[in-house]
């Protein structure tokens, strides 16, 4: 016999079908009959008594009608065996929620990958667990070791597939993308917009400005919108509407800085903390040991507060020239070296993605690298080992070139209109 879904099942014609009993109907004075889904949908199936027990999972063989399917041969193959006081997970009250959900992200990660094989990319896979992990002070990777014959050898899970990709330009390829998974460790990585354990889509193209960038940006979002997205081009978030159809708009940090909060960043830019703290508006709190300390603190309280809310209405926006001190892996600007070639994408006050003009000086980066490292000790953190694989690739040689990476848990919830990253992953975090 052939197995039909449940959506493919002609009506008046015959088939196999299988599935899970999720409702009984034969209390209520009609034809014995239950609820059968499967992964395509419900239908109600009339059986002779004894129906088979909710959740039991069955094979029916029967005739297609209006009112459902009327079997003429029932197997039960499966029955469930909880425990006292568990609930099935078919039968949990989010069931349903989740499984929209991953029709939707299946959805989106298709879209992804047409997008780029459609424009000539070749998809990459690098590995997660890294000898030398990134030196972004503010990200804590997970550590863990490789226990071989000899002895432990410290790992940490990948934060981003960074490194890694531009070794791979550095050999050759000139056009790349990633879809993985990326690891976070930390309090601040467990929040509705953060997760220890996410998907991030990156890609690379040499002989390209970032500008070409932020025109994929553009684009990627008006697809993928197409794909999931309820309202087409449009998603609404907090009250407000963007429209992912319209080419992003460029906006420096310096002005962003000066028309949403007021305040002058140009003391910020030339490293005079001292003078950029002491003109802060009094309500702004003046937190740390030092004036950089105060200086950073204030920068990111104002980007989170009075900035990031106000950007991405009507179109997105691509949030660009930011401070050098903030942009450890960017070439700087040629016409203001106190800026450099990094932008952020927002959508409705939420950040999707960061973008480098990449530096490609292999002695700067290693200066900053270190300088990096010395932070994350400064604050009390552990030095972590600085990739020579990558320095050894950027002294091989890397091409002029931009990237990105792309968080997709944030797009999928923009698109969707979730509230919570936890709302669009199969299994919340901790929950396996």
């Amino acid at each position: 016999m052939v197995r039909r879904l449940i959506r493919d099942l002609e009506l008046n014609g015959s088939g196999t079908l299988a599935g899970r009993v999720v409702v009984r109907l034969d209390g209520d004075g009609g034809r014995p009959a239950f609820v059968l889904r499967d992964a395509s949908g419900e239908l109600r199936v009339f059986a002779a008594a004894p129906l088979p027990p909710l959740g039991a999972q069955v094979e029916v063989v029967g005739e297609r009608t209006k009112a459902g399917l009327t079997a003429s041969a029932l197997r039960v193959v499966g029955t469930p065996q909880l425990r006292p006081g568990e609930v099935a997970e078919w039968a949990a009250a989010d069931a349903a929620a989740r499984r929209r959900e991953l029709v939707a992200r299946d959805a989106l990660l298709r879209t992804l990958r047409a997008f780029f094989h459609e424009r000539g990319f070749l998809e990459v896979e690098t590995p997660t667990l890294l000898s030398a992990p990134g030196q972004e002070p503010h990200l804590l990777p997970f550590a863990t070791a490789f226990h071989g014959r000899d002895g432990a050898t410290p790992l940490w899970l990948a934060t981003s597939p960074e490194y890694a990709m531009k070794r791979l330009l550095a050999i050759g390829h000139e056009q790349l993308f990633q879809l993985g998974r990326c690891y976070r460790d930390g309090r601040d990585e467990e929040s509705p917009l953060h997760a220890p354990e996410f998907t991030m889509v990156e890609w690379y193209r040499a002989w390209e400005p970032l500008a070409t960038i932020g025109r994929d940006v553009g684009q990627l979002l008006h697809a993928a919108a197409g794909a999931i997205a309820a309202g087409g081009s449009s998603v609404v978030r907090g009250g407000q509407r963007c429209d992912l159809a319209a080419p992003p708009r460029w906006l420096a940090v310096a002005d962003a800085f000066r028309d949403l909060a007021g305040v002058d960043l140009a003391p910020y830019l030339d490293g005079d903390d001292a003078r950029f703290v002491a003109a802060l508006p009094a309500a702004v709190p003046r937190v740390g040991a030092t004036a950089r300390e105060q200086a950073d603190s204030a920068f990111f309280r104002l980007l989170i507060e009075r900035i990031e809310p106000a950007l991405g209405r009507d179109a997105p926006t691509l949030l660009c020239r930011y401070p050098a001190r903030h942009a450890a892996l960017a070439e700087l600007c040629a016409d203001d070296p106190r800026v450099a070639e990094r932008f952020e994408c927002y959508v409705l006050g939420l950040e999707l993605c960061n973008a480098f003009q990449e530096l490609r000086d292999p002695d700067e980066q290693e200066r900053r690298l270190r300088a990096e490292q010395q932070e994350r000790v400064a604050a009390g953190g552990a030095a972590l080992p600085i990739s020579e694989p990558f320095l050894r690739a950027l002294r091989s040689g890397l091409p002029p070139c931009a990237g990105v990476a792309l968080g997709v848990d944030r797009l999928h919830l923009l698109l969707t209109g979730a509230a919570h990253l936890a709302d669009v992953q199969p299994f919340p975090f901790g929950a396996c």
